[in-house]
């Protein structure tokens, strides 16, 4: 007969072989897990490398990185294509969950209300105020979000700035089809004089 501490000794015996096993079937997971991000990321890499260069990419805002949303999204602002651009975005801060990530959707809300400002410039050297104004107001409103989500964002800070004092010298009447371009002589008056370059116009 087997006394106890042979009975013991085999058990242990016949248990490191199936902890070996699971020890081995669980770095085999973790490595087939870093494989497949490393997969996407590289996949990811390939696809906003081709939107930098100005080459259209599909995107599922649902499963997509948060990283290829942004790059999606700062293509589609900088084309003026607004209102894909301000879905993604409004998509990208939503699932913003961790700092970092907030950081993206600010960076997202500023790309985007740069976008906007740079449209209101263009607006008042044509001499249109009102589509100018509407512009305007909505760069003023996406650098607010921007801030709401980073405090610190100085160029958001010193670009809001300026988009409302541009904003504050609009004639507050609308302002007709026929008398816009009559009314205003020099449009561009309007914002060359306030002091200071615009940060981070794309």
């Amino acid at each position: 007969m087997l006394n106890a501490t042979t009975r013991s000794t085999s058990r242990h015996r016949s248990f490191y072989p199936l902890l070996l096993w699971v020890v081995l079937l669980v770095v085999a997971g973790l490595l087939a897990y870093q494989l497949h991000l490393l997969f996407n990321t590289h996949q990811d890499s390939q696809r906003i490398e081709r939107l930098a260069q100005g080459y259209n990419e599909n995107v599922d805002p649902d499963s997509d990185s948060l990283v290829l949303l942004f790059a999606k999204a700062h293509y589609l602002s900088y084309r003026e294509q607004f209102d894909d651009a301000t879905l993604l975005t409004e998509i990208l801060a939503s699932r913003a969950s961790t700092a970092e990530e907030q950081i993206l959707a600010s960076d997202s809300l500023y790309n985007l209300a740069n976008a906007r400002l740079r449209q209101g410039i263009e607006w008042l050297e044509q001499g249109r105020l009102d589509r100018a104004g509407q512009s305007l107001n909505l760069a003023r409103d996406y650098y607010t979000r921007t801030l709401m989500l980073v405090p610190d964002h100085w160029s958001a800070r010193y670009n809001l700035d300026i988009t409302a004092r541009m904003a504050r010298q609009l004639p507050r009447h609308p302002i007709s089809e026929d008398d816009e371009i009559t009314e205003v002589k020099n449009p561009e008056e309007l914002w060359s004089e306030i002091p200071g370059i615009v940060r981070g116009l794309p």
